[in-house]
């Protein structure tokens, strides 16, 4: 699942992306919002997972500061978002879009790649990265 102008270094790193709805699949039961970010390395090593915010069944605020911070002190190369949608559809939203291309020009700034933005909800998952959002 490599899109265009992908490199092939980022190849296990998305389908690393593409595991994380397994790995919280617990949290599909939520009917509170999460967003959580995974921190690794240049060569795709996790470094730090948090959940950086809880919010209602249709909101998550996001604090842009405490993501940048986090890969600063993580000494991250590399982020991948994940949140997901508690009324069942993982489409993005616009806000969605939005706030995916805000914290990828904040991480950009700092010399941090942002590999991609996963949104799971009801058992199904949509990769922004696949969306061509953040080609």
């Amino acid at each position: 699942m490599v899109g265009k102008g992908v490199q092939p270094m980022l190849a296990e790193l998305l389908l690393f992306s593409l595991s994380v709805p397994l790995v919280y699949a617990h949290a599909l039961t939520l009917s509170a919002s999460f967003f959580e970010v995974y921190y690794l390395d240049a060569k795709g090593k996790l470094l730090a997972c948090y959940r950086l915010a809880e919010g209602s069944p249709d909101q998550v605020t996001i604090n842009m500061r405490r993501v940048v911070e986090n890969a600063l002190n993580a000494n991250a190369s590399l982020v991948v978002l994940s949140h997901n949608h508690p009324s069942g559809v993982a489409l993005p939203s616009k806000e969605d879009n939005q706030t995916t291309l805000q914290i990828k020009r904040a991480l950009a700034d700092i010399g941090v790649q942002l590999v991609d933005h996963v949104i799971v909800a009801d058992g199904d998952f949509v990769c922004l990265r696949d969306n061509g959002l953040l080609d």
